[in-house]
């Protein structure tokens, strides 16, 4: 009986220059798997911390002040929920006329013995490095077809896009062998049959992917809504989203020196008796417009002691939340004020 000698691996040394090399590169992975992933980790962690601490930087790696009030506010915010539901219509129409639209025109161009095929293929192509322009496209969408401020008009006008019909021809003329179709005519298949039987089943991956390209560009689109809507209530989340961000900017940058400031300069203010918990940058002055009492001398004229009997009574945070209260949830200022004034026992 013989036996087989067992032949060991020989390891690689490896060098102590490869083992710094081998670290160096696993630093700079990891310091840059941190660099994508902390923006995210900041947005999460900043959502549950107090504001206050957020704006004056002092989140950095744990959540402190932990709130769920920015989520109860998002809750209850109607324009949101209607946004996510348009969202989810759009993205579920569009994607589906675009895959209805761009599907059989992709077959089409691919087949040889379509008479025409180069100047059908130009004639798809040519948009691509050509457009009209946004000004004359609006024209035609609002005069000619009278698409302006409805559903349509985010699904249709924009649902052919060359590029995925160029994908998708070279697919076909890739993937689908002519003696396919040969083969279909002599068992007496006819061009619908053939596609639908044969063509779109064997075509499920570019299928596939023509879908989560125009469904993710549904999800993101915001500037069509931007420019062709004009009711609330059919607006996108993305344009809810940007109206929420915008409005907020709005109130942070007001509560600034300098936007404050500004807001001296260019609306003429002038400044009450001093209420240390309101505007510090003009030492807790409360502002208010000059032409405010002319306006209402003859109705309220003691206007002005009557805010300054306010002025202790209305912070920072209060006006915050008044501003948004109005601009981000549409409540009305007198309905806002009254509860304002309510809650402080000015009014029954």
């Amino acid at each position: 009986m013989t036996t087989v000698p067992v032949r060991r691996h020989n390891h690689v040394r490896r060098l102590a220059s490869d083992r710094v090399f081998d670290g160096v590169l696993y630093t700079i992975a990891a310091i840059l798997t941190m660099t994508a992933l902390y923006p995210m980790y900041f947005i999460i962690i900043a959502s549950i911390s107090d504001p206050s601490l957020v704006a004056q930087g002092k989140i950095l790696l744990l959540p402190r002040g932990v709130t769920l009030e920015g989520y109860e506010h998002l809750a209850s915010m109607k324009n949101l929920w209607v946004g996510y539901g348009n969202t989810i219509l759009y993205t579920i129409a569009g994607t589906a006329i675009m895959l209805v639209v761009n599907i059989p025109v992709a077959y089409a161009l691919s087949r040889r013995d379509l008479v025409g095929r180069r100047w059908f293929t130009l004639f798809f192509v040519f948009p691509m490095f050509f457009g009209g322009g946004l000004i004359p496209t609006f024209i035609i969408i609002n005069n000619w077809f009278h698409l302006l401020d409805t559903f349509t008009v985010m699904v249709l006008p924009f649902s052919v896009i060359a590029y995925y019909i160029i994908v998708a021809r070279t697919f076909f003329q890739s993937s689908l062998p002519a003696e396919l179709w040969d083969a279909a005519q002599i068992d007496g298949c006819g061009n619908l049959r053939y596609f639908f039987t044969i063509v779109l089943p064997l075509s499920k991956a570019i299928i596939s992917v023509i879908a989560l390209w125009a469904a993710v560009g549904h999800w993101n689109s915001y500037f069509n809504a931007l420019i062709y809507l004009r009711t609330a209530d059919r607006y996108p989340l993305q344009l809810v989203m940007r109206n929420i961000l915008i409005n907020n900017e709005v109130v942070s940058n007001a509560m600034t020196g300098s936007a404050a400031a500004e807001l001296n300069r260019k609306a003429n203010l002038k400044v009450l008796e001093d209420d240390l918990s309101f505007f510090p940058d003009y030492n807790g002055a409360l502002l208010v417009r000059e032409d405010t009492f002319e306006r209402f001398a003859d109705t309220a004229p003691n206007l002005e002691e009557v805010l300054n009997l306010l002025a202790d009574q209305i912070s920072n945070d209060d006006m915050v939340e008044m501003t948004y209260q109005v601009d981000v949830l549409g409540r009305t200022v007198d309905d806002v004020a009254h509860e304002f004034l309510v809650s402080r026992g000015l009014l029954a």
